[in-house]
């Protein structure tokens, strides 16, 4: 009975979790949408939610185990080997997506499009910190941390594959190509987290092609 009682806590912690990483968008939408920009008391007001999420983030990481915060366990030459090997995968796999997405007449993600509404002189800051640093970090921890160790180890592989189907459903598919974007994604990020068994890897691939990205966007965006 203290087993099941444990798994119902974890999956309301993950919950829990998916909505707190998402907190910083809801004041920064509505801001928006009633003023098309952001006062520095606004701008100012995101980084304090943002760098407080992180703090939560980053002390449950350490609680847990999922995370060491070390520089030893961050830069080394197989962790930097398979970031890059992951960002060319993913980078692969979003080609694919986006001829998918061009056969079904549409030009990017669901996803993208708001992530891309959001885009304004005055929320730069707050997006970057959002797009490559909030979201690969507490996207890991949720789908390549804590999911799949709901999972006895017998069964890791299918924590992953769950942690990679929910991965995509929460970045909104709305039709074969988004869906091919986001599982492939998740998929590899989940192969890089269980072949190295460090989350830290699997972080930084996913830092690497989110900052790629938000770079291209805002090149694109000019």
């Amino acid at each position: 009975m203290k087993k099941v009682f444990k798994k119902i806590l974890d999956i309301l912690i993950i919950i829990g979790f998916l909505i707190i990483s998402q907190y910083a968008l809801i004041p920064m939408s509505l801001w928006l949408k009633e003023q098309g920009y952001l006062r520095l008391d606004q701008v100012l007001t995101l980084l304090i939610i943002q760098l407080l999420v992180l703090t939560i983030f980053v002390i449950f990481a350490q609680q847990q185990k999922l995370l060491r915060f070390e520089w030893k366990s961050w830069f080394t030459i197989p962790s930097l080997a398979y970031s890059l090997i992951g960002y060319l995968l993913i980078m692969g796999i979003n080609l694919i997506g986006s001829l998918i997405l061009y056969l079904e007449g549409r030009a990017t993600t669901a996803n993208q499009s708001a992530i891309n509404e959001m885009i304004h002189p005055t929320t730069l800051v707050s997006m970057f910190v959002f797009v490559v640093i909030m979201a690969p970090l507490t996207e890991e921890i949720i789908f390549r941390g804590l999911i799949p160790r709901l999972f006895s180890k017998k069964l890791a592989l299918l924590g992953y594959a769950l942690g990679t189907l929910l991965f995509a459903l929460a970045h909104s598919p709305s039709n074969i190509g988004s869906f091919v974007i986001y599982f492939g994604m998740g998929s590899i990020l989940g192969i890089i987290a269980y072949k190295s068994q460090k989350l830290e890897y699997s972080v930084l691939a996913h830092a690497l092609n989110n900052g790629i990205a938000f770079s291209i966007m805002l090149f694109m965006l000019q």
